[in-house]
């Protein structure tokens, strides 16, 4: 009995020795950790304004800028402006030579002035067939051979009218205004080049005019 009442004193003692050198390894642990802590800094939550700055590439170019292509094609032959040059609406840009042009409005309006005779007088022809089908003097044949007559020369002079129109609108698009008040920023023709119109081609880029006072950043 006294011997196991020794072993169970000594089991105690070292049990104690234990636990008293597990408390003191974690004392230490703890200890070593408390001096990694991270301080963090508060302040009180309000409203404020958050500015980002973005960086990007880009170019500067004006807001508004309008590239000048004749409608017509041609010879340029007055080119009054230059690359930098302010203008203003209406102004003077380019001519291009009138010549085929003036050509093509003088070969319409002679035709037109025939197709106006033929139509005047196929009128006047089916207003005295229209009397005499009245007293009975010519067939109905007759009288619709000559409304027929009429009808194809009205149709002929309203078409000739039409292309007389369209001769003298072409002849005024030989000359170039500047649609807007600008520089121009860009000049890619010079005096005596031929340029393409816009009417059946893509056109030649002869300047572009810009408003240099609205930029943006593209």
């Amino acid at each position: 009995m006294p011997n196991n009442k020794r072993s169970r004193k000594k089991i105690f003692i070292f049990s104690g020795i234990g636990a008293v050198l597990v408390v003191l390894v974690l004392l230490v642990i703890l200890g070593s950790k408390k001096g990694n802590v991270i301080e963090v800094q508060t302040e009180k939550a309000s409203l404020r304004t958050l500015t980002q700055t973005v960086t990007a590439s880009g170019k500067i170019q004006p807001e508004v800028q309008v590239k000048i292509s004749p409608e017509v094609s041609g010879e340029i032959t007055a080119l009054p402006v230059r690359e930098g040059q302010e203008v203003k609406k209406g102004e003077l840009l380019l001519k291009i030579k009138p010549d085929t042009y003036i050509a093509r409005r003088d070969q319409m309006e002679a035709a037109i002035n025939s197709a106006k005779a033929n139509r005047e007088r196929s009128q006047s022809e089916y207003k005295r067939a229209e009397d005499l089908y009245a007293k009975g003097l010519i067939s109905e044949a007759d009288l619709e051979a000559a409304r027929t007559l009429y009808h194809v020369n009205k149709a002929q002079y309203e078409q000739a009218q039409a292309t007389l129109n369209q001769a003298i609108e072409d002849l005024k698009k030989t000359t170039v205004y500047s649609p807007m008040k600008g520089t121009v920023s860009q000049l890619n023709s010079e005096l005596g080049e031929r340029v393409l119109g816009t009417q059946q081609f893509q056109g030649t880029d002869v300047m572009t005019i810009a408003d240099l006072s609205r930029m943006e950043a593209r």
